[in-house]
């Protein structure tokens, strides 16, 4: 699964009334402000001219010390729309931004190495900075060590030890941790098989929006593991599963549409 990087700022620091008011306090050098300003001119990525203001903002305040300044300005470079896209200069401010406590771009960083994005592709090297992305309140870099414990990339395979990044995860509301802990337990990796704890791990990750937890929802009505058997639910769940793209959801959606008509 490929992983893009998050802008930080996601929701609207303020409005057209107030922009002015961030403009007067950048210029006085207060750089949060700065930084509010910049994700204003962003969020209207429709216009090359806003982006291109906002990447100059992001940038002033991350040389001055503002670390989510500096995670922005690296989704902007990774992203590359609007500015030119530079993944060296990405992971370049990722990593300040990392060292100035944005844990987010902690993450970033570890899917930089993970991808390959601007530095050379290592799982190994990946694996401390979604350590401290995890630590503190990252569900990303918890699903990201789940996954390398998992599958054995970057450590020795550990399914136990997937298990319990996956749980601290899901804990913190991240879909694709929470179905995997449903795929686990469904198969009895790293615990005694349980259909009625793999129903609800599925069912949560569904809930936050994972197509496998919905598919998989749809697979245990289907088969009557764990619940009731029900090919109405399970056809719903697949068509949920299909709606968050998941393709294994349209196919038996499909399948199953088709012979009750």
């Amino acid at each position: 699964m490929l992983y893009l990087t998050v802008l930080l700022c996601l929701e609207s620091t303020a409005h057209g009334a107030v922009i002015p008011s961030l403009s007067e306090r950048c210029l006085a050098h207060d750089y949060d402000a700065c930084d509010a300003l910049a994700c204003e001119y962003a969020r209207d990525d429709q216009i090359k001219e806003n982006i291109i203001k906002a990447a100059g903002l992001f940038e002033m305040a991350c040389n001055a010390g503002n670390g989510s300044a500096c995670g922005h300005l690296g989704y902007l470079y990774a992203k590359g729309t609007g500015i030119e896209l530079n993944l060296e200069k990405a992971f370049t401010v990722y990593k300040k931004a990392c060292n100035l406590q944005v844990y987010e771009s902690c993450v970033n960083l570890g899917i930089s190495y993970i991808l390959g994005m601007g530095v050379e592709k290592s799982v190994d090297a990946a694996m401390p900075f979604l350590e401290i992305g995890c630590e503190h309140g990252q569900p990303v870099g918890c699903t990201l060590i789940g996954n390398a414990y998992y599958n054995g990339q970057g450590v020795k395979r550990n399914v136990n030890e997937a298990n319990t990044y996956y749980l601290k995860a899901c804990d913190m509301n991240n879909a694709e941790a929470c179905a995997n802990l449903g795929l686990n337990y469904a198969q009895g990796e790293g615990f005694k098989q349980d259909f009625v704890r793999a129903y609800e791990f599925f069912l949560k990750g569904c809930r936050l929006g994972a197509g496998e937890g919905c598919f998989n929802v749809g697979v245990m009505y289907a088969n009557g593991w764990g619940v009731e058997q029900d090919y109405t639910i399970s056809t719903d769940f697949y068509s949920k599963a299909c709606s968050l793209e998941y393709q294994a959801g349209c196919d038996e959606y499909e399948s199953l549409h088709g012979n009750n008509h």
